[in-house]
């Protein structure tokens, strides 16, 4: 029953990725119209484990990789903000000072001051494309924004998984390595009595051996995550989290998975936002090779040290137009819009690929995820019942009824399975955050 519910959730959900991928050859229509739906808990929370929780309330403070997306957000807002000034008419405080001598021995000086304004009429859209643009590309870096919290996030959730992890493989790993010594005890005195072969002592001296290599590669493994934690929380010290319990969350966790997550995934938004922008900028580089209106506005005053020069009564005015066509640059600005273009056509394909990349990794982790899973739940009957069987084993040489070989070759087998399950459990807490991670959260 279990897995026939499985196989319905993986048939439904993959069902809709498909119903999706009929977009991926085109760019998706956005709609700013949106059904609101109540906000479901983080997708992390699934896990229960309050360290971690803890850990992704201060991560956006801490990691640098998001601090310099926030960075590059507010230089693109401020890029955005002055490409915008520029469809406005600009006004400037002006003032000119000249002194010089008119052919004739009276030396002369000027000073004039007063308000300047200019404006760019943007016939063709030079300056509305541009600004445009700038726009779409604040609008692309706060998605990139995004894509990078979503990336650390599940960095940071898969090495507190591994931490765990590796953690209780080491507490597995102790265990085993006492055994081992304990089983490579018991052979050399069996064989001393000529109750052993000599080759079973050098078997179990080979099992202490590799038991304690893996010990030593799981504490390697423990401090590799402390390191990385670190690095996440650009903390200095290594760190360690408290021990604590950890949840492989079920299937029903994403039941609610929808169609319009997938297109509000960061990465594909910011693509689209991308190629949107490139439409924009070959729009301004083609706007570039039409002609181009100037209008000009001065109202100040003058006065000058010559009396014998003229001057108007003040205030002065005055009012001017420009008009500004090219005529010859070797091909320059016709290259620019071929270029502009191909950026676009480029960023168009790019969106294209994100979009692909993004439904085929949203099927393999889910794929992904309810194997591991079902491998998990397979691990932990498995430990269980020979748990069960260490225990009668156990029991029985208590009692005198079997030899204290078997009950340490039991034990091995169970911590052997133990070993199993935790990595199974890893392996499946991480294809739960990958999934939701592919699915932009």
């Amino acid at each position: 029953m279990r897995h026939a519910r499985f196989s319905l959730l993986a048939a439904t959900l993959l069902a809709a990725a498909l119903l999706l991928s009929a977009c991926a050859s085109r760019p998706w229509p956005f709609s700013a119209a949106s059904t609101t739906t109540p906000a479901a808990p983080p997708w992390w929370q699934a896990l229960n484990d309050p360290a971690l929780n803890d850990l992704m309330a201060t991560l956006e403070g801490q990691n640098l990789t998001v601090q310099i997306a926030v960075a590059r957000l507010t230089e693109a807002q401020a890029q955005a903000t002055a490409a915008t000034g520029a469809l406005f008419p600009r006004l400037d405080v002006t003032g000119n000072a000249s002194r010089g001598e008119r052919g004739v021995p009276t030396r002369t000086g000027t000073l004039e001051g007063g308000l300047q304004a200019n404006y760019e009429v943007d016939l063709f859209g030079t300056t509305r494309n541009t600004a445009a643009a700038a726009r779409l590309r604040a609008a692309q870096a706060a998605e990139s924004v995004a894509d990078a919290r979503r990336l650390v996030r599940a960095e940071l959730a898969q090495t507190v998984v591994e931490q765990r992890s590796r953690v209780a493989e080491q507490a597995l790993l102790q265990a085993l390595v006492s055994n081992t010594q304990a089983l490579e005890s018991l052979q050399a005195e069996l064989a001393r009595v000529g109750l052993s072969a000599p080759d079973a002592v050098s078997q179990a001296a080979a099992q202490t051996a590799t038991a304690q290599q893996r010990l030593e590669l799981a504490t390697a493994a423990t401090a590799a995550t402390g390191f990385q934690l670190a690095r996440l929380l650009a903390q200095s010290a290594t760190v360690v989290l408290p021990a604590a319990p950890m949840v492989t969350p079920s299937p029903s966790a994403v039941l609610e998975v929808s169609l319009t997550q997938l297109q509000a995934r960061p990465d594909v938004a910011a693509a689209r936002l991308g190629y949107l922008a490139s439409e924009r900028d070959a729009a301004a580089a083609e706007a570039a090779l039409w002609p181009r209106l100037t209008l000009g506005a001065f109202f100040g005053a003058q006065e000058s040290t010559a009396i014998t020069m003229p001057l108007a009564s003040n205030p002065v005015w005055a009012l001017s137009a420009g008009l500004t066509a090219p005529v010859l640059n070797f091909g320059q600005l016709r290259g620019a819009a071929k270029a502009a273009q191909a950026r676009a056509t480029a960023a168009t394909l790019t969106y294209q690929e994100t979009t692909n990349r993004a439904l085929a990794e949203a099927r393999t982790a889910l794929s992904d995820y309810l194997a591991g899973v079902n491998a998990a739940t397979a691990a932990n009957l498995a430990e269980q019942r020979q748990t069960a069987a260490a225990a009668t084993v156990a029991e029985r040489a208590r009692r005198g009824l079997a030899s204290r070989l078997t009950a340490l070759n039991a034990a091995n087998a169970q911590l052997e399975q133990a070993l199993q399950t935790v990595a199974a459990e890893r392996n499946a807490r991480n294809a739960y955050i990958t999934l939701w991670t592919t699915l932009g959260q």
